[in-house]
């Protein structure tokens, strides 16, 4: 599956934040939505099980597969499937991003 983003302003004309995500996003399968910071600079190896939406608030970043490389930069998100991916913090300024993490209707708790 080839990579792409999208701008946040397509999906919301609210701000980017952990409440708006969960807004956003379909509630049968919303798993875990959460900030994270990403250091400056930084670059690691991230595997993933299920699908994972990363909506990046400020700074860039690179997403690398055996087969494609895209940049995320403040106001964009991306969907990640199931895979291994080369996270990079590009630029002098830590990256803040908001991961959405979905799973299976059947695996998700109900309220």
């Amino acid at each position: 599956m080839a990579l792409s983003k999208k701008r946040w302003t397509e999906v919301s004309d609210l701000p980017m934040s952990v409440e708006a995500v969960r807004e956003i996003s379909r509630a049968d399968t919303l798993f875990r939505v959460y900030p994270r910071v990403v250091p400056k600079g930084a670059s690691f190896a991230q595997t993933i099980g299920l699908r994972v939406d990363e909506y990046v608030k400020s700074g860039r970043l690179t997403y690398e597969t055996d087969n494609d490389c895209i940049e995320v930069s403040a106001g964009e998100f991306v969907s990640l499937g199931k895979g291994s991916y080369l996270v990079s913090a590009l630029g002098d300024a830590d990256v803040e991003i908001i991961k959405a993490v979905h799973a299976p209707a059947e695996f998700v708790p109900k309220s």
